[in-house]
């Protein structure tokens, strides 16, 4: 039988807890003990709601119980089947039921399980299906609604008391988080979350379930990113739920269900109990109980998998339950299926090929990646020199000891006995010696015990000793850096006006103080800095103090606060021990072939990088600062805060107020940046619409109601809404950005750029971010938009367009703006002129008469003409004057004001009211023929198809029968242009489109492309193309006709008149005969002799038909008459 016959997993242990499906399972917690550590989790949880933190994430590895608490801990404030559930100590009991009160029916649980999902669609939905809010659709409300339909239940229940409160526990949230840092998406929801439960009173407590700290997920995120995580994680209380190691023992012995017991394990048991008991006294005679019973697993495992479900390398896919239960290769499912045998146990090495098997990927991106490639080295070195198998086991049992360095247990010799209990001690004494040896492991004489040797034949020593020698001096530009030193947040005025401002902090050597002081320039969003100056030639302290107030008096503009610190020396050695081993990390070639030496030089490197940062902490705990009339003071970090605030108020005393976090920064993120373009479209195409007509909640409709509506810039006037200057009561702020930018055009006649005036609203003492530099710019030109003329690289623009609006953003200096001022004679023109534009465009209302309105009503009128009136010469010479003028308009005022008055009348200096009726009228003349000069032609067109085709006007029924004689003749030209052309006219309505059309076929060209000789090519075309209808309709005709009877058809053209005569009759049998006498007649009459008689005889023979045909013609017409 095998062993897995005789050890079993208990039932409890083989599943995961689920606490959405899980909740209202009554068995669920069957078998539960909740274990001392998860109720000390349990009374710092209450303890912190006690005073209103109510914001909490349990941060433990996979499988420490964290799901199950939770479970627990919702169970007693929600009654399962009218009962409560206390698994907790009656003490702990007590505290719950005094700071948490369930209410007449117990607190509402909303759990939630995370995955790869928006985290407001998933906490909407299981809010949602758990029945407690249900007036939303879970798949399209925003943040803000359900935020705010949460706080209106937390409300109702602390009014009611119908319930006790409101507990939201997402299990698997750093699913979320991973989700949204792979995605770079925004988590500032949870934020939002956390803030509500805070200030909830204790109504509303909200619990996330991770494996690691929040700012941990946020590792391969840009470093501004990461600081927004990092704010959002201490918006929460960060709990451990972890298992300590006896506890984590007990819990193995409750999973193993073993019927044996064997002797020789028990013995073991014994032995390694002894050995820990040695290294750690106070180990209870319980635990020696609790190793006896886990057999199969070597009592040496049981203290290592705990240690291991903690590391980072496996805390999100390996529990001391997962390792128990998977059946991956190695692992213990796979050894239970080995025969039974009293003798056989799942060794340390067992353990140690299960992490290279299945983890060795992981442990090596991890960490431990140093510490773990040492060891397997040593194994590799060991087959490469035929070690035997008992001395390959011996050394992954003291490789896995070594790598886990659990303190319980470490590799004497008594312990590696335990671990071959088959094996004499001599023998193992033997393989220990020979390991020694080959140098693949050492003894370590302070903790008696072997560890595996590092063994490389770079003497890493020497070659510190070397670089130390040769770093002369220190480069601070690089110190910073490597220090990781955060910049002093301006937290008080970030709080109150939305804008994000810092104090920079900066390393220098002492002897330089004063000329970096005195040079300092600031960069955005830094409003000064603080210079930590360091000793480089042994400078005292009273030297320290006398620079450093030297420095901060030489400070201009931005304020450099300069410091030391004493024993500031200290971090000279820190860093020039980075920076050597840096030299030898980066100058010895050697290291490429020598992985256990070059993984020890980083292994040394990331240490002292982390050394070098505590000092520097340390350093700013203890510097001395020197303000400019202050005395000299030490700050703490809360100090230096509100310092930095206060110096941000003195310099951007003007800033605006916008308490938006997605735009209002140095740099937007994607989704921020595509929610404000998507508004400023709006605000292009839907001015007049409220909320610029944005339905639901998207992203820029966050942006609106924090800046547009808040500020009163987009607000009703009247019947409709409308984008409008800032007043003074606004919220905000923006009055003093909009008359600082009036005044700045106001001040030149030229032209100014958008990067004129957002590098205005940048300087002190506005301090507008980047990212609402586009959203205000695009508010300033719309509310100001009847004082300044719009240009695109100089070129006039009739009005902003998205073009335009991405240009803001990519290269504002794109983009120009000038101011316009009129006198009263300006004024009347522009009222003549605004009538014109209306009698000409009665689609143009004009409300504003404004210069760039009335301009950009005038030059919309040109840019709409047809591009052949843009082309045709023939115009009058007003005419093209006018359309000269308007290509050539790029400046409204120079336009209206200069160009239009000198082309019409001779001003003689300056333009007065004399002059006005001339320009008015000459305008006027001029536009009504250009707008008049393309429907003419077409018409014109028109009458000539008519005439030649001998339509006799324009109805619907003699086009009718236009397109009945077109039907008629199709497919029998024979030239693919003619029955293109008859094709045409059999649909032929009349229409300017129609007519567009068929000149377009007989110029060859699309009416985008005419010119005049294009249309004179259409006329001749026309011509020779009716001739061919007529002909063809003269051939239908005969050859239509039935037998015994004969048509003839004849088409005539002559001298006396333009068009042709065509006329067609029949003549019988009979009167053929009488045809054939005439023929004869005429033949014998008038003999063609000679090809001039042949003509002359044919001429008058036309003359004669055509006067026949004429005479038919009236009398049929008088016929028709009566």
């Amino acid at each position: 039988m095998s062993l897995s016959s005789y050890v079993k997993i208990n039932n409890r242990y083989q599943r995961s807890v689920r606490v959405d499906k899980d909740l209202f399972e009554p068995e669920a917690l069957d078998g539960y003990i909740c274990i001392n550590s998860a109720q000390n989790a349990i009374i710092n949880t209450v303890g912190q709601v006690a005073s209103k933190q109510c914001a909490f994430t349990w941060t433990g590895p996979y499988g420490s119980g964290k799901s199950s608490l939770a479970l627990a801990f919702s169970r007693f404030l929600f009654p399962l089947n009218g009962e409560y559930t206390r698994v907790f100590d009656k003490k702990i009991c007590k505290e719950i039921e005094a700071v948490l009160p369930t209410g007449k029916e117990g607190w509402q649980i909303v759990p939630a399980v995370g995955r790869r999902e928006d985290p407001v669609r998933l906490i909407a939905s299981a809010i949602h299906d758990n029945g407690i809010l249900k007036s939303y659709n879970p798949d399209t409300i925003d943040s803000r609604e359900l935020l705010q339909k949460i706080e209106a239940f937390v409300k109702k229940c602390g009014e009611d008391k119908k319930h006790g409160g409101l507990l939201l526990i997402v299990d698997e949230m750093g699913k979320i988080l991973e989700s949204s840092a792979l995605d770079g998406k925004d988590i500032y929801f949870f934020q939002e979350l956390a803030e509500l439960a805070n200030r909830s009173e204790g109504k509303f407590i909200f619990i996330g379930i991770l494996h690691q700290a929040i700012q941990e997920y946020a590792q391969r995120l840009s470093r501004d990113m990461r600081d927004e995580w990092l704010k959002i994680h201490g918006r929460f209380s960060d709990i451990p739920v972890s298992t300590a190691g006896e506890e984590q023992i007990e819990l193995l012995s409750r999973a193993l269900k073993s019927s044996k017991s064997p002797e020789i394990y028990k013995g073991i048991a014994e032995e390694v109990f002894k050995q820990v008991k040695r290294n750690r006294p106070s180990a209870s005679e319980d635990l020696l109980v609790t190793l006896k019973k886990c057999w199969p697993l070597h009592p040496i495992v049981t203290f290592l998998l705990g240690p291991i479900s903690k590391k980072r390398f496996g805390q999100s896919q390996r529990s001391l339950f997962a390792f128990l239960n998977s059946p991956e290769p190695k692992g213990f499912q796979d050894f239970t299926k080995n025969p039974y045998d009293e003798n056989l146990i799942y060794t340390p090495g067992m353990f140690w090929d299960y992490l290279k098997t299945n983890l060795e990927a992981s442990i090596l991106a991890s960490a431990d990646g140093h510490r773990w490639a040492l060891t397997v080295d040593a194994l590799d070195r060991c087959e490469t020199l035929n070690g035997t198998s008992l001395q390959i086991e011996i050394l992954k049992t003291i490789a896995i000891l070594d790598f886990v360095k659990e303190h319980s247990v470490n590799a004497r010799k008594e312990l590696l006995y335990s671990c071959f209990p088959l094996e004499s001690k001599e023998t193992i004494d033997e393989a220990i010696n020979q390991l020694q040896t080959m140098s693949l492991i050492v003894f370590r004489h302070h903790s008696s015990s072997f560890g595996i040797f590092a063994g490389s034949d770079f003497d890493i020593e020497e070659a510190m000793r070397v670089a130390l020698g040769e770093v002369k001096s220190i480069d601070f530009g690089a110190l910073k850096e490597i220090a990781g030193m955060n910049p002093i947040l301006a937290k008080r005025f970030y709080h109150e006006t939305g804008s994000m401002f810092w104090l920079e902090i900066d390393l220098c050597p002492l002897e330089k103080v004063k000329e970096i002081s005195s040079s300092y320039t600031s960069q955005p969003g830094v409003v000064g800095q603080l210079l930590l100056t360091i000793p480089t030639n042994g400078e005292t302290e009273e030297q320290n103090r006398k620079l450093c107030q030297e420095a901060t008096a030489a400070s201009k503009g931005f304020e450099v606060i300069t410091g030391f610190a004493p024993r500031s020396w200290e971090i000279v050695n820190l860093s020039k021990e980075v920076i050597a081993l840096e030299k030898i990390r980066n100058e010895n070639p050697e290291l490429a072939g020598d992985p256990v030496a070059r993984k020890e030089v980083q292994a040394r490197l990331a240490e002292a990088h982390g050394l070098l940062e505590a000092e520097v902490m340390r350093l700013m705990d203890g510097t001395i600062w020197h303000r400019a009339n202050e005395a000299p003071k030490r700050y703490r970090q809360n100090e230096l805060n509100l310092l930095a605030s206060t110096i941000a108020d003195k310099h951007f005393c003007k800033t605006p107020v916008v308490l938006n976090e997605l735009i209002n920064r140095v740099r937007p993120s994607s989704n921020a940046n595509a929610a404000q373009n998507a508004l400023l479209r709006r605000m292009l195409s839907h001015e007049n619409s409220e909320r610029l007509g944005i339905e639901g909640f998207p992203a820029e409709a966050g942006l609106y109601e924090s800046v547009l509506k808040l500020s009163g810039l987009h607000k009703k006037s009247g019947k409709e809404f409308v984008i409008a200057k800032p007043s003074k009561s606004d919220p905000c702020r923006l009055l003093p950005l909009w008359d600082a930018a009036e005044e700045l055009l106001r001040s030149d006649e030229k032209l100014f750029s958008m990067s004129d005036v957002f590098k205005l609203w940048q300087s002190p003492p506005y301090g507008v971010k980047n990212g609402l530099l586009q959203l205000l710019g695009t508010a300033f030109v719309l509310t100001m938009r009847e004082n300044l003329a719009i240009y695109r690289e100089e070129v006039f623009q009739t009005r902003l367009t998205d073009l335009e609006i991405d240009l803001l953003t990519i290269n504002p200096s794109k983009i120009q703006i000038r101011w316009m001022n009129l006198s009263e004679v300006s004024k009347n023109l522009l009222a003549e002129l605004a009538t014109v534009t209306r009698d000409l465009d009665t689609g143009t209302l004009l409300k504003n008469l404004a210069p760039i309105d009335v301009a950009r009503a005038l030059v919309g009128l040109f840019e709409r003409l047809p591009k052949w009136t843009k082309r045709t010469m023939q115009l009058s010479k007003i005419g093209i004057k006018t359309r000269l003028l308007l290509q050539q308009a790029k400046d409204p005022n120079k336009f209206l004001f200069e160009d239009l008055p000198s082309a019409y009348a001779d001003l003689g200096g300056s333009l007065e009211k004399k002059h006005l009726s001339e320009i008015v009228t000459s305008v006027r003349d001029g536009l009504s023929e250009l707008l008049k000069a393309y429907p003419e032609m077409l018409a014109r067109f028109k009458n000539l198809l008519a005439r030649d085709l001998q339509v006799p006007n324009l109805a619907p029924q003699s086009l009718n029968e236009l397109n009945e004689r077109a039907q008629n003749i199709r497919q029998i030209a024979g030239d693919y242009r003619v029955e293109a052309f008859i094709s045409r006219l059999a649909v032929f309505d009349g229409s300017d489109k129609e007519i567009e059309g068929l000149i377009g076929l007989l110029a060859n060209k699309p009416s985008d492309a005419w010119i005049d000789q294009d249309i004179d090519q259409a006329e001749l075309q026309l011509a020779e193309m009716t001739e061919k209808f007529l002909r063809l309709e003269s051939f239908a005709r005969v050859k239509g006709r039935k037998n015994k009877r004969h048509a003839i058809a004849m088409v005539i053209g002559t001298r006396n008149s333009p068009q042709s005569f065509m006329h067609e009759f029949e003549v019988n049998d009979a009167e053929l005969d009488r045809v054939m006498v005439l023929q004869k007649q005429l033949q014998t009459s008038y003999p063609a002799t000679n090809e001039s008689e042949k003509r002359l005889i044919l001429a008058a023979l036309a003359e004669y038909a055509a006067s026949l045909m004429q005479a038919s013609d009236e009398e049929t017409s008088m016929e028709a008459g009566k």
